[in-house]
């Protein structure tokens, strides 16, 4: 507790000073501050010490708002993680009248229960945790579990508020003796230093009888909970970083210069070069959407320099990892500082994640916990084509204490051009080197948020210290809802993203650290219908944007983004009339929940805070309304193919599927609006219209005519789709089969044209070109999918007409525009074939942009018997492709 004060003394001097001088209404003024800076002070509680003689908050984990008894409550609880708890005379000592906690654990797989504060413990001071422990061998079942022996106890001190708790967790496990009370230490501090003693995120113990991943039974009795202070932090055994220039001794695990190389994942039997404390470098880890090739190389820019070479295909989490052979002691060099060459040539696609390319990025892990991207720490550099840059990766800086007392970290993972892209690209590093980092920037605000200063009666508060009733909640835990029904962190599935009430200046915040997306819940909905704007003020650690929506019982979702900048409050005003869209208008009167999101169109900053939250009215506000969508004036030419060879998805020129209520039918369409539209004209003329697409699917479902899921167009050769589009967009398109192995199907589609159709044609070739992709399953495909090419490429509007796959071997399409070139076999022996090349002459060149030879097409054919072994690209006009030459 931060401030000791006694009321009784503050009205003592309040009295005295009052008999001297009339200064009544100034006192109780600064009474009122005093408190207010009271309660706040008071967000977190040190640990509570339990004896099981008193009363005992006793509940179970499907229970929303249970109480506390003396700030804790003791949860058991279900499904997979099931446990009884109840509390007993002590079975095994009759001398003394004594009560303790029995835990039944009857095979649960994840079984637990959990010592829970009502704050946010501070363990500053009190972090060393000391139980006396009793299991009887007679109720153990199994030896042992995870590779540790039977009988044992582990502590797990978790975010209660975070959806997935066990990534961010500090546990410690400790073995025990069977039929015997025994003390048992669990020292936190010792074991974990200051990313335990200086953080106030844990609010929970997660407590288990012979660990967890096992259908194992026991019964365990505890008593006597203690809390202290630990012991001195124990450094674990740790190495510092080390730099690399590649010209020496380099383990890329698997690489070889025949075009195919293996992946172990993390094996820990691959050597570490120098080998006791060492590194060494993994072309992707576990799945093939990770895959990148790894190999040393010379310079291309200077003959007598080696440099490491990576080659990302465009697998869609494509990346490669810099591993230690021991956690890295980052407590001094956390900098690293590296350079890199990416050709313009050889890099596909033009930004990612909010990042324009050419970007690198640096992200620390521990590869030792499963889902290790979760707790991740991560800087993205944008840099410059064609030339060697140096970039410098400051931890430190960026992350503070969350680096330099951080012993978990033994993977750096390096990705070019980012992730979650099927974008393609060939970079080049060199001369790796680690030093001091500068000084951590502050993370959370000094200063508290401006006063809104609007008048209490034209507000609706929902989240703000500056109106009276203005926390729309007050119960602040992950999943569960306040009083008056509202749920301020709801369980939404999400990853990653943790939200949580914070102690500000002289106010509560809204404290959010890598969003993905969160939100909050409001039940009933709100009504805002007299209200005409909503104001937020949000200061964040760097520069940074983000989506925020007002989602009501329709859709598609409404929202609208927000820029913000670093180390400032930022004060947003947000029209409630700029939500609308012209399909769709915010029902202002119930609006049911609020959403903060990361879309593909932005990068969050990595912690922010929220302070006041409010609709309010201006009787100023100006309103232009929305526009109707521009709409073709016209429909495509009718396709002059005949029936026999057409296989028609959507369009009036042929029998097509029925699309009643198919389209948009996957969860995940992430705002995107893909809906059947008529035209304006009354002629009865149906589009499909697509309108903000990041990503959309379209789905084969069963009705009359499909008769089933899936469609076979097994034996169609092409794709055919006339399209209007309003800025001649690229957008990526992907076939859905039901062969779940390797990568999406897929191939962009560029409609280049603004405001008139377009014709366009795709090989069925093009979407199992790659040598590591798997071949199209035509007999079972299931659905569609519209995506960006990347972030700042949405499809804004666009329409489809007639949309089919033919067979037709003379395409009958002379009027028609081919979409691009393709290749096949690939991987190639000898033979190659192109279509629609439409040139006389290819270049083939190397993975580093170098041009090998010209070939002549002859009937289409090329004659590639001379190339080496290896993967190369192959250029007609201004397309290129790559391939493999076996």
């Amino acid at each position: 507790m931060k401030y000791i004060i006694n009321e009784s003394y503050i009205f003592a001097y309040l009295k005295f000073f009052m008999s001297i001088i009339n200064l009544k209404e100034f006192f109780l003024t600064i009474f009122l501050v005093v408190s207010v800076n009271k309660i706040y002070s008071q967000q977190t509680m040190s640990p509570v010490d339990e004896d099981f003689e008193g009363n005992v908050q006793l509940t179970t984990s499907d229970v929303s708002n249970s109480d506390f008894i003396n700030g804790i409550r003791w949860v058991s609880c279900v499904g997979d993680e099931a446990s009884t708890i109840s509390v007993v005379s002590d079975p095994y000592d009759s001398s003394v009248s004594n009560n303790v906690l029995k835990y039944e654990d009857s095979g649960g797989y994840y079984s637990q229960i959990r010592y829970e504060t009502e704050k946010k413990m501070d363990l500053s001071s009190l972090n060393k945790f000391i139980v006396k422990v009793y299991i009887p061998s007679e109720t153990s079942v199994g030896t042992s579990s995870g590779g540790r022996d039977y009988p044992s106890l582990s502590f797990r001190l978790q975010n209660r508020d975070l959806g997935d708790p066990w990534n961010y967790e500090k546990a410690i496990h400790k073995n025990l003796e069977y039929d015997k009370w025994q003390w048992v230490e669990f020292d936190f501090k010792q074991e974990f230093g200051t990313s335990v003693t200086g953080n106030t995120d844990f609010d929970r113990i997660v407590i288990q009888f012979n660990y967890e991943a096992n259908n194992d039974s026991v019964i365990g009795y505890l008593d006597d909970l203690i809390a202290s202070e630990g012991g001195d932090f124990q450094t674990p055994e740790s190495m510092e970083p080390l730099g690399d220039d590649f010209e020496g001794d380099v383990n890329v695990n698997g690489s070889d210069d025949s075009g195919t190389w293996s992946h172990t994942g993390n094996d820990k039997d691959s050597t570490f070069y120098p080998s006791n404390e060492g590194i060494r470098y993994m072309p992707g880890g576990g799945s093939d959407n990770e895959l990148v090739k790894l190999n040393v190389v010379t310079d291309p820019t200077d003959s007598s320099n080696k440099v490491l070479l990576y080659e990302d295909t465009g697998n869609y989490y494509a990346q490669m990892r810099y591993q230690t052979s021991k956690k890295m002691n980052l407590s001094t060099k956390n900098k690293f500082t590296v350079r890199a060459y990416v050709p313009s040539a050889l890099s596909s696609g033009s930004s990612s994640g909010g990042k324009t390319y050419p970007v690198l990025s640096f992200r620390l892990q521990n590869r030792d916990i499963g889902s290790p991207w979760n707790s991740e720490k991560a800087i993205h550099k944008e840099i410059e084509f064609d030339q060697w840059n140096t970039v410098e990766f400051d931890f430190e800086m960026q992350f503070g204490e969350g680096i330099t007392t951080n012993y978990d970290f033994n993977q750096i993972v390096i990705q070019f051009n980012m992730e979650a892209n099927s974008d393609s690209v060939v970079g080049y590093l060199d001369d790796i080197t680690v030093s001091e980092g500068s000084n951590a920037i502050p993370s959370q605000p000094s200063t508290q948020a401006p006063n809104p200063g609007y008048s209490p009666s034209d507000v609706l508060s929902v989240w703000s210290s500056r109106y009276q009733d203005g926390y729309a909640f007050d119960n602040f835990s992950f999943g569960q809802s306040s009083s008056n029904g509202n749920t301020f962190n709801p369980n939404w599935n999400q990853s990653s993203t943790t939200l949580s009430k914070f102690d500000g200046v002289n106010e509560d915040l809204m404290r959010f650290t890598n969003l993905t997306y969160q939100g909050h819940n409001f039940s009933p909905s709100l009504d805002i219908t007299e209200f005409d704007y909503i104001h937020l003020d949000i200061w964040a650690k760097e520069n940074g944007s983000l989506e925020f929506y007002l989602l009501d019982d329709t859709s598609p979702e409404l929202k609208q983004k927000i820029d913000v900048i670093g180390q400032q409050w930022n004060t947003i005003k947000l029209k409630l009339c700029d939500f609308d869209i012209y399909d769709k208008s915010l029902n202002k009167s119930a609006v049911r929940e609020f959403k903060w999101e990361n879309s593909g169109g932005t990068i969050p900053p990595s912690i922010f805070y929220v302070a006041n939250v409010i609709f309010y009215k201006d009787s100023s506000i100006v309103c232009t309304g929305t526009q109707a969508d521009q709409e073709p004036n016209v429909l495509a030419d009718n396709p002059s193919i005949s029936s026999d060879n057409v296989v028609s998805i959507f369009g009036d020129s042929y029998e097509s599927l029925d699309w009643s209520g198919a389209f948009n039918t996957f969860s995940w369409n992430s705002g995107s609006i893909i809906i059947p539209y008529n035209l304006s004209d009354n002629s009865g003329n149906q589009l499909i219209k697509f309108k903000d697409i990041n990503y959309g699917a379209v789905a084969l479902e069963a009705t009359s005519q499909n008769n089933g899921t899936n469609q076979n167009f097994t034996g169609m050769t092409h794709m055919v789709m006339d399209i209007w589009s309003k800025n001649g967009d690229s957008f990526q398109f992907v076939f859905f089969d039901n062969d779940t192995s390797g990568s999406e199907q897929t191939s962009v589609l560029s409609v280049g044209e603004s405001e008139t159709w377009k014709r366009i044609i795709v090989p069925l070739s093009n979407f199992h070109s790659s040598p590591l992709e798997r071949e199209l399953s035509l007999g079972t495909v299931s659905g569609f999918k519209f995506e960006r090419v990347s972030t700042n490429s949405n499809i804004e509007l666009m329409y489809i007409d007639n949309w089919f796959l033919t067979n037709d071997s003379t395409l009958g399409l002379n009027s028609l525009e081919t979409f691009k070139f393709s290749i096949y076999p690939n991987p190639v022996n000898e033979i190659m074939t192109l279509e629609n090349a439409n040139c006389s002459e290819v270049e083939i060149y190397n993975l580093i942009g170098k041009k090998i030879k010209s070939v002549t097409v002859v009937n289409n054919n090329i004659n590639l018997g001379e190339l080496n072994k290896g993967i190369y690209f192959i250029k007609a006009g201004d397309n290129v492709l790559k391939f493999l030459k076996k």
